[in-house]
């Protein structure tokens, strides 16, 4: 029997275990970069949605956070499907050709726009409760009712459809990457 040593082959073991942690970490500084070019999106979106919006706006999109292996973007807030996905009668659809989510009503079981409550939705205008804030309605006579607000609906502002198609833009995800790597 032969015995053969490679001298050094412990330090390359080592410098290589380094090098597979090193990379680790720069993909998940890849992924939280292009993760906060997603939430500046969201936010971006959620705020303008939100002077779209009849309603009072409680909308808060919560910094990403890793979840095991999954980095994760949230939008918290009543108002977030109203504000994402629109209300009654405006003309602008919702998009259906997100991959694999043709109803994203239906995905997040909700109802579609107009159907909420007694369906009154699509019926140019509206009406709700006042104390969820908005224009007072006006009777014939021009006095503002003290109950209830008009709404003629908001488009959809796509927040987080907007932020899914940033992080997933493959282009952006490259620039990220050789910017991390310092290429």
């Amino acid at each position: 029997m032969v015995d053969v040593t490679i001298t050094g082959l412990d330090e390359a073991i080592k410098k290589l275990e380094s090098f597979k942690m090193s990379l680790s970490d720069l993909l998940k500084k890849v992924c939280e970069r292009l993760m906060d070019e997603g939430f500046n999106v969201a936010q971006a979106r959620f705020d303008e949605g939100s002077k779209l919006y009849e309603g009072t706006s409680n909308v808060e999109v919560a910094t990403p956070v890793w979840e095991d292996d999954l980095l994760v973007l949230r939008a918290n807030g009543k108002a977030v499907a109203f504000i994402e996905f629109g209300t009654s009668t405006s003309t602008e659809p919702y998009p259906s050709d997100f991959p694999g989510n043709p109803d994203p009503y239906g995905t997040l079981h909700l109802d579609g726009r107009g159907e909420y409550g007694k369906k009154h939705g699509a019926n140019p205008p509206w009406y709700y409760p006042l104390e969820n804030g908005g224009t007072p309605k006006k009777d014939k006579n021009g006095k503002e009712s003290t109950k209830w607000a008009v709404a003629f609906g908001n488009p959809p502002a796509r927040a987080m459809y907007q932020a899914a198609i940033t992080v997933s833009d493959k282009e952006k995800a490259r620039e990220i990457a050789l910017e991390v790597l310092g290429k």
